[in-house]
């Protein structure tokens, strides 16, 4: 007897299609083998899934010849994905019951028969709609992540109990109405509001320009100025994430398993923030089969990188090509994987090994070797792919504690409010191009939405020939300069704009 059952696992950010062919014998000696790859965590499900069955009170062939086919069988399959299909193909081979047409299963068997939650619904979700199955079963942990998915019919199941009982007609199944998700964009998780950080006008200028452009900053200072903190208001002025970004975001973190139970879509930026401890490949995603790593997690929002010069150097030269292109590719035995890595790069560092090179209140302990070599971990050419950079200083002690309330800065929420009217307009303009915002605009278009008039034209040339501007760095001032322009309403760029975004470029 032999039965095929239609199930699904990640590859990279991709869903496969993987049939689970169950076949049971009479003849031959009692044994369970899984063929076609199977990783150690897909030859374990055997114990689970006879475990299950037995506990369940459900007929398992014992005295029987169990042989279960992962097809295609030339590629690895891993996780815990296919123990529930190939319960499934056990219990109607014994039952003598038939599936549901065009029907797809997936999900991961506790020892009492219990379906719990696994990586990757999102994808394998999309899998589903893409090839037309008119129903899906998951656990039901997995249900609001699949169902997040237009036009895919998903079935919530607690156990296997639950499944056997529809098919023999004792019980009908539901399919689950999604949840829709009501996202607070006031309520950031960790953040700092932009009125609680004291003085440091221009830098948070500076990062109101980052957020409302997508481009990367950078800023130096000593200890206790309020880098740190400026990180972590950062992330309160950053728009909510279009439907197309929170697409793409979630089908990332649904391939690296950190959608959590009951979960959905990611509405808002990501923010990762990793030591400066952390290896090439947690940083790049590592493994046999690849998952994402801290890059790729913060696709669409935000990788802050605190320390930056203590960053490992293969791991900071690494960062060429994510900044240039918004993509890396991993060549690994199984294949070549394409992860997407358009993310804002947030970068703080002191002055120096002891941080007050240049204080006039703390005495710098460093020799001149000691802060050169300090500064040459930074290459010219990862910092010629930063389009702000900013000075951030001690703070007056005299303005520690505010006197009135007036004093206090801008808040969050005002800033915020500007920022999302500039990514509008961006997104406006860039919507034929499939482009979110001006500092992914490729040199083509820079030509055509920041064109300059004669003056401003002439006014950016003299200052090219006097900084050394690099090419890069040229069209970095001009992309910089279209969204000082969108925060103002102006519909060309001119030479105040240009002026300002000029500030930002200033080495160190």
């Amino acid at each position: 007897m032999l039965i095929k059952v239609n199930s699904a696992g990640p590859y990279g950010l991709d869903g496969r299609g993987i049939s689970v062919e169950v076949d049971i014998m009479r003849r031959g000696l009692p044994r369970f083998d899984i063929i076609g790859l199977p990783s150690k965590a897909v030859d374990e499900s055997r114990h689970r899934i006879r475990t299950a069955f037995v506990n369940l009170g459900l007929g398992f062939p014992h005295d029987k010849t169990i042989v279960v086919n992962l097809a295609p069988a030339d590629l690895p399959k891993q996780g815990s994905f296919y123990d529930f299909p190939i319960s499934v193909g056990i219990m109607c081979l014994e039952n003598g019951l038939s599936l549901p047409e065009r029907s797809l299963f997936f999900g991961e068997i506790s020892l009492d028969g219990g379906l719990r939650h696994v990586r990757g619904a999102f994808l394998l979700g999309l899998y589903s709609r893409e090839k037309n199955f008119t129903s899906v079963f998951v656990p039901r942990s997995n249900s609001n992540e699949v169902a997040a998915v237009p036009e895919v019919k998903v079935y919530p199941l607690d156990d296997l109990l639950q499944l056997y009982n529809h098919l023999i007609g004792k019980e009908t199944l539901t399919f689950y109405e999604r949840r829709e998700e009501v996202s607070d964009h006031d309520n950031f998780e960790g953040a700092v509001d932009f009125n609680d950080v004291i003085g440091q006008e221009k830098t948070k200028r500076g990062l109101e320009v980052a957020a409302a452009g997508g481009h990367n900053f950078f800023m130096q200072g000593p200890p206790g100025a309020g880098k740190t903190m400026l990180s972590k208001a950062f992330q309160s002025i950053l728009p909510p994430l279009t439907q197309e970004e929170s697409l793409e975001v979630t089908k990332i973190y649904s391939a690296a398993g950190h959608i959590p139970p009951e979960g959905s879509l990611i509405t808002r930026p990501p923010f990762r923030n990793p030591h400066h401890s952390i290896s090439y490949a947690g940083m790049v995603g590592g493994g046999a089969i690849p998952r994402p790593g801290e890059i790729s997690l913060a696709h669409r929002g935000v990788l802050f990188m605190d320390e930056f010069p203590e960053f490992q150097r293969p791991v900071l030269e690494m960062l060429r090509q994510p900044l240039e292109e918004g993509s890396i590719r991993i060549a690994r035995v199984n294949g070549s994987f394409s992860f997407p890595c358009r993310f804002i790069l947030l970068a703080a560092s002191n002055p120096c090994p002891c941080g007050f090179f240049g204080s006039t209140d703390i005495p710098c302990s460093c020799s001149p070797g000691k802060i050169l070599n300090y500064n040459r971990k930074l290459s010219g050419p990862v910092l010629d792919r930063i389009d702000l950079i900013s000075s951030v200083d001690p703070v007056d002690k005299t303005k520690l504690l505010y006197t009135n309330e007036k004093e206090r800065s801008e808040s969050s929420s005002a800033i915020r409010g500007r920022v999302i009217k500039a990514r509008s307009v961006q997104l406006d303009r860039l919507v034929k191009d499939k482009i979110f915002c001006n500092a992914d605009m490729p040199n083509k278009l820079v030509r055509r939405y920041c064109s300059l008039d004669s003056e401003e034209e002439q006014f950016l040339n003299k200052a090219v020939s006097v900084f050394s501007l690099s090419a890069r760095s040229y069209f970095k001032v001009l992309k910089v300069s279209r969204t000082i322009a969108d925060l103002e309403e102006s519909f060309s760029i001119k030479e105040s704009h240009i002026a300002e975004a000029l500030q930002y470029r200033r080495r160190f």
